[in-house]
């Protein structure tokens, strides 16, 4: 594989401190020169470093000895993410010549890269950097704002924007706050997969062997087992009954049809419900805690959700105006979902862009920089306001509410930390240095606004859902590549299969921790196409993915965070000595032929008697890869991260915030991950989209009302 032998780059770490003594290993020249002013050069100048997405450039404009102009020739940074805090700390650097300027909330590693090419240009003009880091940046506060509305929004994310859009659309005066330097929270870093049970898809889909033994399994339960906790949670008896009724009622509408065989051409249909989803809800969500506790969905959160949850495809093509086909085309699988239920096309970036055109038309006003700090409320309870300060100048700023508060400032992942300290479910597996996969800002502003008034906090508040799937770097869910659920194979050191791949994603992360590697390391293999033999070997890997100069997998493999191979032998041989950030294996020819063979015929037979895995697919013809006709093998190095905190203020089916004493606080509502009780031990993967979606829309429709 000559053409993608690895190119050595001395990467810069984004971290201040380094960056003060690492300047020598970056890209610098200078493109034009003029005599020397106090030791300073005159000229431009040009530093890079690496971000997020790729290199951050900067010229630097030097006369008189001040920095007069800073440019970003070649942005590789989403430009829909950073412009304004981009231009922002450009401004700032400019006018008081200082690097000691503030980042980009929500957006840290661009940030960091910002500070760094710029501090590597003005080196070489002959700047002491150490003392533009320590100039100082005098910002002060103006007067005191006051801003008068009926409701305000408390939070930038999908659920703070969707209740903003419904409450406008109902009438109301809304004004929305957010504490970034860009709109979107965790929505904004998001794998963009969205589960709803929707009929005009999953009845023209095709039912597997696998997926039909799993349904008939769950027809055949009986309802007094114990695993199933009814002694505890009676009130998912009915979901099992109402499920079992379905089922009997699909497989008696479609009986003798085979299976694994088209619908056009008489096939058996795929079977999806209501009863499924929320089964799936319950036996993915019902954990015991450390404490020996157990916890469970609320059910009528969870039906309100799952009920609701093709609505809101529906709502953001008819009403958002963010075009979604919902009738036609397939279903995916992704991580932790338990089913063939993901609706594509939610893409972080995409849906936020829309609602804020959407908010914007309504006459949203929306404040970036600006974070909630105090809920206020009057002599008999009622919330009527909140108190709010500018992240950037420090300004005091006082929202009174005619009909009151939204809270939708996400959970308290970025938070290690605070995640720590109220842990009751991972034990050793979680410290203060784990990592997150969110963008730096959910550390439980709203919780504990709430919570300051009142509010219940759930019992889940001791669990927090890893992402068994993170960047080893950086714990995001970039620089990596993988296929479908169905048909990942997931590699220990030694290059076996260790675990059901389509198991819940608390189950993934501990058998990850289970084998032993620093932060639960493990491996995912994708293949790049199947050369597919037999009619009846179903699903593919990654089958359009394309590993050509320029792609996504390619740039990964250069930037040094993956592995790329054309043979096995070479695939064994680069896990062993080609570090991919950092890490390495001990994968053999011989042990990753023989995993991916036993991986075939456990597609072929669609059973897994190793782990069990219930849907299969994605056979890899290893001889059309390695005669260099079709592809190539693709491993990325994955590890646990903190995702999702399960745990918050509790609401019931009007979005209200519900205080101590049982009752709802007037004024107060809530969505999305600053709630809790509605996933309980586990989130199925897909949920969250539904959840901030569906309870954003019912907290503004109650606000507005």
């Amino acid at each position: 594989m000559e053409k993608f032998q690895k190119v050595k780059k001395l990467l810069i770490p984004l971290a201040v401190a380094t960056f003060l003594f690492s300047f020598a290993f970056a890209a610098m020249h200078v493109v034009e020169l003029s005599a020397e002013q106090e030791g300073i050069t005159n000229g431009i100048f040009i530093g890079e470093v690496e971000g997020f997405w790729g290199p951050v450039v900067a010229e630097v404009t030097v006369l008189g000895g001040r920095i007069t102009d800073i440019y970003f020739p070649d942005w590789t940074e989403d430009p829909r993410l950073t412009p304004t805090g981009r231009d922002r700390m450009v401004e700032q650097i400019i006018e008081h010549q200082s690097l000691g300027v503030d980042i980009i909330t929500g957006v840290t590693v661009t940030s960091m890269a910002i500070l760094a090419s710029v501090a590597q240009a003005v080196t070489e003009a002959g700047f002491d950097v150490p003392t533009l880091f320590a100039a100082p940046v005098n910002i002060s506060p103006r007067s005191n704002v006051t801003i008068n509305t009926d409701v305000l929004v408390i939070g930038g994310g999908g659920a703070g924007l969707s209740a903003a859009l419904v409450a406008a659309g109902e009438g109301a005066d809304v004004v929305l706050i957010e504490k970034a330097s860009v709109f979107g929270g965790a929505t904004l870093v998001q794998g963009g997969g969205m589960g709803a049970v929707n009929p005009a898809r999953f009845l023209n889909l095709p039912l597997s062997p696998s997926a039909y033994d799993e349904l008939r399994s769950i027809q055949n339960l009986p309802l007094n087992s114990p695993e199933l906790m009814f002694d505890i949670f009676p009130e998912w008896v009915s979901v099992l009954e109402g499920l079992q009724a379905d089922l009997n009622a699909h497989f008696t509408e479609f009986a003798g049809r085979p299976l694994d065989t088209p619908v056009a051409d008489g096939g058996m249909p795929l079977f999806d419900s209501h009863n499924l989803h929320l089964w799936h809800m319950y036996t993915g969500g019902l954990r015991q805690m450390l404490d020996g506790s157990w916890i469970a969905p609320n059910l009528e959160l969870a039906t309100i959700m799952v009920t609701s949850s093709l609505d809101v495809i529906r709502w953001f093509d008819e009403f958002v105006g963010h075009p979604m086909d919902y009738s036609v085309g397939g279903l995916g699988t992704i991580p932790g979902m338990l089913w063939q239920r993901s609706h594509g096309g939610f893409g972080g970036v995409g849906i936020i862009n829309s609602l804020l055109a959407k908010g914007e038309e309504l006459g949203v006003t929306t404040m970036l920089d600006t974070r909630g700090t105090e809920i206020i409320q009057n002599v008999m309870g009622r919330v009527i306001g909140a108190r709010a300060v500018c992240m950037i100048d420090g300004t005091e700023i006082l929202i009174n509410t005619n009909n009151g508060v939204i809270i939708a400032t996400g959970g308290f992942g970025d938070n290690a930390a605070q995640v720590t300290y109220w842990d009751n479910f991972w034990g050793e597996h979680m410290t203060p240095h784990t990592l997150a996969t969110k963008p730096g800002t959910l550390h439980g502003d709203g919780i504990w606004m709430a919570e300051a008034i009142g509010a219940q906090l759930s019992q889940d508040m001791g669990v927090a859902q890893l992402l068994p799937f993170a960047s080893p770097v950086r714990g995001t869910m970039t620089d990596g590549h993988w296929g479908p659920t169905s048909s990942q194979i997931w590699l220990n050191r030694y290059g076996e299969r260790f675990v059901n791949e389509y198991a819940e994603r608390d189950v993934l992360s501990r058998a990850a921790f289970e084998q032993g590697e620093p932060n639960g390391l493990f491996w995912i293999l994708l293949a790049t196409g199947n050369n597919v033999p037999d009619d009846e070997i179903t699903g593919g890997i990654n089958r359009g993915m394309t590993v050509a100069p320029g792609s996504a997998a390619y740039n990964n493999f250069d930037r040094g965070y993956i592995w790329i191979a054309q043979t096995l032998a070479e695939l064994a041989e680069m896990s062993q000595n080609v570090p991919a950030k950092g890490a390495t294996a001990s994968f053999t020819e011989e042990g990753l032929r023989a995993t991916i063979e036993r991986h075939n015929q456990i597609v072929i037979d669609q059973y897994d008697p190793d782990f069990n895995k219930t849907v299969i697919s994605g056979y890899i013809d290893i001889d059309a890869i390695e005669t260099g006709n079709y592809g190539y093998f693709v491993v990325s190095p994955r590890i646990s991260s903190i995702h999702h905190t399960m745990g918050g203020v509790v609401i019931d089916a009007q979005a209200r915030v519900i205080h101590e004493n049982g009752h709802p606080i007037p004024g107060l509502w809530a969505a999305g991950e600053v709630t809790g009780g509605i996933h309980a031990g586990n989130r199925l993967g897909g949920n969250a989209l539904v959840d901030i979606f569906v309870f954003g829309q019912i907290a503004g429709r109650s606000a507005a009302n």
